[in-house]
């Protein structure tokens, strides 16, 4: 028993290490590193910040966008709003900014799962979780590309964890987590397995309705020319996956997009039906995950 505890030690101690190393790789990559926090949606938030429609800037024929990197403007009008409080910076600050708020999306993310884990987990099944988690290669590359999956899942999980006490109030966090919809749109099946928690899906619409005529009104455009205007950018600005349905339909030699989407839409309808009923919170969300990881290429 003493040797086993011992070695529960050993490796808890080498798995805090990796951590570390892994989290301080991670922020440098994303701010010194050349190229660093390339994905970042600071530019598109910055230019319609400054009363310019990003999409029609980014497709601009003289060739004079003011995007940075690979920031391609590839998500909606009325979730760039959200990163305004970074888009006032100058760059540098903003990708230090943005680095330091995915160790903080880290943290409400693992808050969130070890509430939504039974009660009786012990406490060093948490610390390998967490561990491992900020010690993985996705975790690490998501930081160093100033990415959004990490902001996404910590506002969405943080509408799960709230909505047991109000789905109106829930539906603030989903609304900012609709950001990255194509992780988030499959997730929120979670919150129409019953009509209780339709609130949070309704607030957040209203949230998304609201900002995307905002935007309209600041740019000076329509709100159709705005979501048209995402469209555009994300089919052409994108790259293609692997295993979603999408690639895999394009390995096939199928041109048209409808056999994908159908099956896609499919994919998630039995999903849905698969999860309305289950009560196990945890295993809902990790159904939805895979289904979601599925049906769209995740840059």
């Amino acid at each position: 028993m003493k040797i086993t505890t011992t070695l529960k030690h050993v490796v808890l101690v080498l798995l805090a290490v990796a951590a570390c190393i892994s989290l301080v790789q991670g922020i440098n990559n994303a701010i010194l590193r050349q190229g660093g926090s390339q994905d970042t949606q600071w530019s598109p938030s910055r230019a319609l910040l400054e009363h310019t429609d990003p999409y029609r800037a980014y497709r601009d024929p003289n060739g004079k966008s003011p995007m940075i990197l690979c920031q391609a403007p590839n998500y909606p009008a009325s979730g760039l709003v959200f990163l305004w409080p970074y888009a006032v910076w100058e760059w540098p600050v903003a990708k230090t900014l943005w680095a330091v708020s995915n160790v903080l999306f880290t943290a409400i993310i693992l808050f969130c799962v070890f509430r939504l884990l039974p009660v009786d987990t012990p406490c060093m099944s948490k610390l390998l979780i967490a561990m491992l988690f900020v010690t993985g290669t996705p975790w690490r590359n998501g930081v160093g590309n100033g990415q959004h999956a990490l902001f996404t899942l910590a506002l969405f999980l943080l509408s799960v964890v709230i909505v047991s006490r109000s789905a109106n109030a829930a539906g603030i966090p989903l609304a900012v987590s609709w950001f990255k919809y194509t992780i988030a749109f499959p997730l929120t099946l979670f919150f129409a397995r019953s009509k209780r928690l339709w609130a949070a899906i309704l607030v957040a619409t209203a949230i998304h309705a609201v900002l995307t005529i905002f935007a309209a009104i600041w740019v000076d455009t329509s709100p159709v020319d705005l979501l048209l205007g995402t469209l555009r950018v994300a089919q052409s600005a994108t790259g293609r996956g692997y295993l979603d349905v999408f690639a895999i339909a394009s390995e096939l030699g199928l041109s048209s997009k409808l056999v994908p989407a159908v099956f896609a839409l499919a994919i998630l309808g039995v999903t849905y039906l698969a999860v309305r009923r289950d009560a196990d919170e945890l295993s809902c969300l990790s159904t939805l995950s895979m289904a979601a990881m599925t049906v769209v290429f995740h840059g």
